[in-house]
């Protein structure tokens, strides 16, 4: 019994890491899924990719230091710039088909806990703030309100590119079986208010462990206002200290906060020329377009299951507030039944940017010269009119030329000597406080400070000539344009004969070409076919821009991945998926490590075994020295020596039953005391359960074990003589 408690104790804290363990694999595939994006770099996945010389196909002896080709590959894919596109639209059809039972050749569909697409569409979401009115839950949105100098539109429009990584809305994981939400979800969160979302219009707020969210998210509930985010930014750029807050919002303020969501292609409109309008600019517009757009609903409040949180800190979901694909589902196909995006689909609009109505590429297949430009830009300014040469005459006249720029900025270079002084300057340009500045520039040196300084001087010097330049035209205007004069017609005639007249002495070609860059109307689309379609937010769902493929262990994670190596051996050229799955790479010991760590613990069993195997032998052995005068007995009435061997053998497999229900039996209330404490030293509960499978086996091992054990004691029985063992006392 002492044996088989031993072994079956160390099988259930065995049992109960092993499950902890999966616990992690799978808390941490599932926020590490294997990702497939559209378009992947070409020099990762070159320096990334498998080298065959370490696959075990060896080209040479591993004999010395051999180098390979890769060099050329590597410069190619440096110098073009070229990343890989990947066909996720054949890729998609091949997951879809692999995943159901029926037309699967491979049973992905075994190794597969869940997969989401993902289709890049843009959730333009707003709330209704606590002064009544709708803004934009995007914390820059309140940040664009910043008035004041040049520094604090600079420091925002900095910040804007830094903060296009925080994610506040996020898709919760779909089912594969065609449910709105996996059963991965449901186990990593648990709903503490609310229900979970059942439709499209449904949202959820998520929590971190601590029942605590971002002050981002309070802002995106409607529950902070602009002069609050404006007082944190202003604080942080003069690096002054602001008391902290935590505010408690209870669940029934935020259960039912209600959304309005505007989609990519409702900000655009017709317009009387055919000509498609962006609507943003419009204050009055947007707010029609707000007051109009879809409703959201927050429904429920979520928060990171204590267990799935314990095995990890990583959880699948890493937005504030989560939603369901079929949103993203309502928005691809609102924008697909749009007039714009279907005016851009069409096959003649292939080449034709709706937005600009502009063709996409270039057909010249060289550029102009010099010359050409000068013809061009000189024909185009003789069939402008009076108020579009005020405007380029005065865009010219407020460019200073290079020498004066030269001059003036180093003229004022000189006041700034000391790098104390350049400090001071650029706190003052930039709203900091000295102090934020001085710890802000400390790490550049005096070469890159004057860089700024010169910058800084020099866009300050275009702004005040430029302010002159426009001074000055606007005297011209003024001299000649009477009081009944409502429109300025001669004010305009005037400054447009001096734009005449400086043309036609300006017979520079290279000047000409300057205007003809500067000044000539775009003949081509400044974006992609793929970038305004984006832009107006058309997508198919059978053409994910990304692919997340969730597996339960890192061994289902591995054959995920080998087939999708097989898939790319038997695609063509095109449909090859191209992707770096980093988890792995960093992950691809942890597997091992698993599998030392239990084969530890099972030469450990097998050394008890072997224990309990040496103590029943004992114990039989003595069982027939203290019976021998019983033996020599019954060998008296007739029995033979298998008779004997018998008796004992009877004996040793119902000691070893018995043995093992006991030991099966203590082991399971001492299993309850044992996770108690470990769960109070280390909070994994559960840590000591022993499977039914293992204590069945075990019962029979005990048996098996005390009858192997005691056949040598009972050949010895079975071999003594009966005349010498009567005489035994």
């Amino acid at each position: 019994s002492i044996g088989i408690i031993g072994i079956a104790l160390i099988l259930s804290i065995s049992t109960g890491i092993q499950d902890y363990v999966d616990g992690i694999q799978r808390d941490t595939l599932s926020s590490y899924p294997i990702s497939i994006q559209e378009k992947e770099s070409g020099i990762t996945t070159l320096l990334s990719s498998r080298q065959d010389i370490m696959s075990g196909d060896s080209r040479h002896e591993l004999d010395a230091v051999y180098s390979n080709d890769r060099m050329y590959d590597m410069f190619n894919a440096a110098f073009t710039g070229e990343d890989i596109q990947n066909d996720l639209t054949a890729f998609k059809a091949w997951v879809d088909r692999e995943m159901d039972p029926y037309t699967s050749t491979t049973e992905l569909y075994n190794y597969v806990s869940e997969i989401q697409y993902q289709y890049g569409a843009q959730l333009n979401t707003y709330v209704l703030g606590e002064n009544g009115e709708y803004h934009s839950t995007d914390i820059m949105a309140a940040l664009s309100s910043i008035g004041g100098n040049s520094g604090g539109s600079a420091l925002t429009s900095m910040l804007s590119t830094r903060l296009e990584t925080v994610e506040l809305w996020s898709e919760l994981i779909p089912d594969t079986s065609g449910g709105l939400i996996s059963d991965m979800v449901y186990e990593q969160y648990d709903l503490v208010s609310g229900k979970w979302p059942e439709a499209a219009n449904e949202v959820v707020l998520i929590l971190d462990s601590n029942n605590e969210v971002s002050d981002v998210a309070v802002y995106a509930l409607g529950m902070m206002s602009d002069d609050e985010v404006n007082d944190i930014f202003t604080a942080v750029a003069k690096q002054e200290e602001i008391e902290s807050s935590c505010r408690k919002i209870e669940y029934d303020d935020i259960l039912g906060t209600k959304f309005k969501l505007v989609v990519n292609s409702d900000f655009y409109t017709k317009g009387s020329d055919g000509k498609w309008q962006d609507m943003r600019g419009d204050e009055a517009s947007m707010e029609l377009l707000i007051e109009n757009g879809y409703d959201l609903q927050l429904v429920g409040i979520l928060r990171p299951n204590p267990d799935a949180a314990s095995a990890s800190n990583a959880n699948s979901m890493f937005g504030t507030i989560g939603y369901t694909s079929a949103l993203t589902e309502y928005v691809i196909q609102k924008n697909s039944d749009s007039e714009i995006v279907k005016e851009q689909l069409l096959p003649e609009n292939e080449n034709y940017d709706v937005l600009t109505g502009l063709p996409f590429t270039i057909t010249e297949e060289i550029d102009p010269d010099d010359t050409y430009k000068a013809e061009k830009i000189t024909e185009y300014f003789g069939t402008l009119t009076p108020v579009q040469k005020t405007e380029i005459y005065t865009s010219v006249m407020s460019e200073p030329p290079a020498e004066y720029l030269d001059n003036a900025v180093n003229t004022y270079m000189q006041n700034f000597p000391t790098r104390d002084s350049i400090i001071e300057f650029a706190a003052n340009s930039y709203g900091f406080e000295k102090s934020a500045a001085e710890s802000y520039f400390e790490d550049y040196t005096d070469e890159e400070l004057n860089e700024l300084l010169r910058t800084q001087i020099e866009k300050l010097v275009r702004s005040k000539y430029a302010e002159q330049a426009k001074m000055q035209v606007s005297q011209l205007m003024a001299s000649v344009t009477s009081p009944d004069d409502l429109f300025g017609t001669a004010g305009y005639a005037a400054v447009a004969a001096e734009f005449d007249k400086m043309m036609s002495a300006q017979t520079d070609e290279s000047v000409l070409a300057e205007y003809y860059d500067k000044y000539m109307p775009a003949t081509v689309s400044g974006s992609t076919l793929s970038e305004t379609l984006s832009a107006i937010g058309a997508a198919d769902l059978e053409t994910p821009s990304a692919v997340n493929i969730y597996a339960e262990s890192f061994e289902n994670k591995e054959y995920i991945d080998e087939l999708i190596e097989e898939y790319n051996n038997s695609a063509s050229e095109d449909e090859k998926i191209s992707y770096t799955d980093y988890v792995a790479l960093l992950m691809s010991g942890v597997t091992a490590m698993i599998d030392a760590v239990s084969y530890g613990l099972i030469g450990f069993v097998s050394i008890s075994l072997i224990v309990s195997s040496i103590m029943i032998g004992i114990i039989t052995y003595i069982s027939v020295l203290e019976r021998t005068k019983e033996i020599g007995i019954l060998r008296s009435m007739g029995a033979s020596k298998r008779d004997i061997s018998r008796v004992f053998n009877a004996e040793t497999v119902i000691v070893g039953f018995t043995a093992g229900l006991i030991g099966i039996g203590l082991t399971v209330v001492l299993n309850i005391p044992i996770s108690i404490i470990a769960e109070n030293l280390t909070g994994i509960s559960r840590l000591a359960v022993l499977p039914f499978n293992a204590g069945v086996i075990l019962v029979i091992i005990s048996v098996v074990l005390t009858l192997i054990a005691g056949l040598i004691p009972s050949r010895v029985a079975a071999n003594k003589d009966p005349v010498i063992a009567l005489r035994s006392e």
